[in-house]
């Protein structure tokens, strides 16, 4: 096959296989056509092509490479201290989209910051990672990161999932996502939804959905289907919640840090396999790897996992047996979404 048509079958397949994704989530979707029609007004600044230009593109915060082709966003706060925040492997998936917007989301007055990038995910696997960068009044940044189906409008002024109908006029984010669980011995599967609204510089935990619990379930037939069901499990109720502001404090977990490996931090890890430990502290075990956020600095410095200074910082800290808090998701085995250093 010549080679320009290969290409070229492999953006339909690509294209297609996106459309399916956000397929699912048009067809189960409990949220009502109504209040899915009033998207968050967003204002779009920057995307990847226009940072690897090579000059730094200033915004909310200076967005730029670094020379180990991090993705940083660095600036100041209202007291002149430096800020940073670095994301590794940003411009190795560069045949994928990342833009950059702005919206005070939580309406303190602060502009903050919505990244958005496509993963090239397929059918169920999520196709797009949110990582939102909140800032309070004293422009002071607090990082939320989340994957799911989430997809851009046309113009690129606005993403489907983060609404605005509330009457206080808050945004609002709709994650959702594809899960199972074993119900009197039958595999049920479902469509999870979850809400959250922008409040005191994070996404905050909507309790309920015009009189239904969070979450939201929605039995998953293969056929469009919105109909929400009742809760008949407590696997049914699990879900990581991706709050990171003041609302979460009481999830914190203070321990002492005893290993970091590096090695296996990777996503889908099995976690059986005891051996593959991620990090190990006085009071839990942590085998199954994923991507968050090491803050550090007093707050100053946010870096992903994988990022090089993190994983320097970590293996010291496990060396030392240093003081950590983390934030614990719903499986036990997965590494948390946030470690605090200080």
């Amino acid at each position: 096959m010549p080679r320009y048509l290969a290409v070229n079958l492999y953006i339909i397949i690509l294209m297609l296989t996106v459309k399916s994704a956000n397929a699912y989530q048009s067809n189960y979707t409990p949220i009502t056509k109504e209040d899915r029609r009033k998207p968050f007004p967003l204002e779009h600044i920057v995307c990847d092509k226009d940072v690897k230009g090579g000059q730094p593109f200033q915004c909310r915060g200076r967005i730029y490479l670094s020379k180990d082709d991090d993705f940083q966003i660095s600036g100041r706060n209202k007291k002149n201290e430096d800020w940073q925040i670095v994301n590794h492997n940003f411009s190795e998936t560069g045949h994928l989209a990342i833009d950059v917007s702005e919206a005070d989301l939580d309406g303190n007055g602060e502009k903050d910051l919505i990244v958005f990038q496509d993963t090239s995910g397929c059918g169920l696997s999520p196709t797009s990672i949110l990582v939102t960068v909140f800032f309070d009044k004293q422009s002071n940044p607090y990082v939320v990161k989340t994957s799911g189906y989430f997809e851009q409008c046309n113009s690129k002024h606005c993403i489907k999932d983060i609404l605005r109908f509330k009457p206080n006029g808050h945004a609002l984010l709709v994650t959702e996502d594809f899960a199972h669980t074993t119900v009197k011995g039958r595999d049920k599967r479902f469509w999870k939804t979850v809400l959250y609204e922008a409040q005191d510089y994070s996404w905050t935990l909507i309790p309920n959905y015009r009189g239904y619990k969070i979450p939201l379930l929605v039995q998953f037939t293969e056929s469009p289907n919105h109909e929400i069901i009742a809760h008949s499990s407590p696997g049914m109720l699990k879900f990581d919640n991706i709050e990171n502001g003041p609302a979460a404090q009481k999830r914190i977990v203070t321990a002492t840090l005893l290993e970091f490996n590096t090695r296996h931090l990777e996503y889908g890890e099995d976690p059986n396999e005891k051996d593959h430990v991620i990090m190990r502290t006085s009071k839990d075990v942590f085998d199954v790897g994923d991507s968050g956020y090491l803050i550090s600095s007093h707050g100053k410095r946010i870096a992903s996992f994988d990022n090089k200074t993190s994983e320097g910082l970590l293996a010291e800290a496990a060396k030392k047996k240093q003081q950590i808090k983390y934030m614990k998701t719903t499986n036990l085995h997965t590494i948390p979404l946030y470690i605090w250093l200080d």
